[in-house]
């Protein structure tokens, strides 16, 4: 007769426990983890970008703000990952985002800061007006650049409808300079050394030095433009700008950002072209959605929108929600801000490319190399390294209806603050 051999079997319960274990070794299943880009955010700033680990493949993450918390939280399309923008009202102080997967549950501890305070420097005159453009309004009549006077106060330059610059003193009356009427600022040292434009008509542009004494000299000039042609470069008099944003660095060399070309002005007056391939510029092709890093005319800058000058020679260029940095090599990499698509267009902090920009109009360097990119109703700083936080919110631009409050143009201050300009006042915010 023969014998069975004795069975050992298993209470149902356990068996799904097991199946669950075998799967945990190193392809399997591992406990949930949340991480953030950062453990700060700022009432009304950028949004961050918040991140879930764990599960197996395929396994949803549930996200949820907790009671008493302020703000919106967008999760991913595969849930693991979601967007916290911390919104312009609500209490700081701490809050508490929950994540779940299967039976895990984490809960991310973040600080809302409120944004520094905005100061009032001095109040402009009215002679702003809002306009009808295709679209909808616009505004004429506001300033356009700024810079130190060398003795604590401002020059500020009008554009439209007629260029003049005022200087004022901190709570003072501005007063309108005459002999820089048809004048607008492009740049300006600590002691109130300013670089000045003139244009003639169709971008012939004339730019000029003014000393503290009050002395001009001419630094270059360029021939009429029609816009239809490349710009053409060449000895003063003889080259073209299209539409060029300028910078100028601690030694007095001058820059433009001409659309989609960075292009260096040397001591002699003449241009050049540092980097860029001219897209969406006379006949040739439309610029592509994002910048690409590249060599000289390699390198695809875009439809620019700002520039700044660093030391040595670098330069720093805000594009297409992207910030460049130029070598004087004519080197371009993107130092922070996205390379692809979103269909979320809120601004994000975060390092490198994980950053997203809405539209920099202006950039400011401190001396400790940090950028600062005035960024729709925020201020920004990006590290050497490319990380992005948000130092201070709600300049202006906020209030839709009232575009005269918008801000236009940064300018950092040794003392650690950042002045802004907009068209009815000069403020400063402590952002160090």
């Amino acid at each position: 007769m023969t014998r069975l051999s004795p069975r050992f079997v298993l209470p149902y319960a356990l068996v799904p426990l097991l199946a669950v274990l075998a799967g945990c070794g190193a392809d399997g299943p591992t406990g949930l983890k949340v991480q953030a880009t950062t453990s700060t955010v700022m009432q009304g700033g950028s949004a961050i970008a918040i991140s879930a680990t764990g599960g197996r493949k395929g396994d949803k993450v549930s996200w949820k703000l907790l009671p008493a918390s302020a703000g919106t939280l967008t999760p991913s399309a595969d849930t693991r990952s979601a967007i916290y923008f911390p919104g312009t009202t609500g209490a700081t102080g701490t809050l508490n985002i929950e994540a779940t997967l299967r039976s895990d549950k984490e809960v991310l501890t973040l600080q809302v800061k409120p944004s520094p305070a905005s100061e009032l420097v001095a109040s402009l005159p009215q002679w702003w007006q809002t306009v009808n453009v295709t679209g909808g309004t616009g505004i004429t009549g506001e300033p356009r650049g700024f810079a130190p006077d060398g003795a604590g106060g401002y020059y500020i330059s009008y554009a439209a409808p007629t260029a003049k610059v005022v200087q004022v003193k901190a709570g003072g009356i501005p007063v309108e300079i005459s002999a820089l009427a048809g004048y607008g600022i492009i740049g300006g040292a600590k002691d109130g050394t300013l670089y000045l434009v003139q244009d003639a008509g169709n971008n012939a542009l004339t730019i000029s030095k003014r000393t503290p004494d009050g002395k001009l000299a001419v630094l270059t000039r360029t021939a009429q433009h029609d816009g239809k042609k490349a710009t053409i470069d060449g000895p003063s008099g003889a080259a073209t700008a299209l539409s060029p944003r300028f910078a100028v660095d601690g030694s007095g060399n001058l820059y433009a950002l001409d659309v989609s070309k960075v292009r260096k002005i040397a001591s002699d007056g003449s241009w050049g072209t540092l980097a860029g391939d001219g897209c969406g510029m006379g006949g040739a092709a439309a610029c592509p959605t994002f910048p690409a890093a590249g060599k000289g005319s390699a390198a695809r800058i875009g439809q620019g929108t700002a520039i700044v000058a660093g030391t040595e020679g670098t330069l720093y260029v805000a594009s297409a929600g992207s910030i460049l940095k130029v070598t004087a090599a004519g080197d371009v990499t993107i130092l922070a801000g996205a390379t692809n698509e979103r269909s979320d267009s809120r601004m994000i902090d975060g390092a490198g490319t994980d950053a997203y920009f809405h539209q920099p109009l202006s950039l400011s360097l401190d001396a400790a190399g940090n950028l600062y990119a005035l960024d729709y109703d925020t201020i920004r700083r990006i590290t050497p390294a490319g990380a992005v936080s948000t130092v201070a919110t709600g300049i202006g631009a906020q209030q839709q209806g009232r575009l005269e409050l918008s801000a236009t143009r940064i300018r950092m201050n040794d003392d650690g603050t950042l002045a802004f300009l907009r068209a009815v006042d000069l403020r400063r915010v402590k952002v160090q």
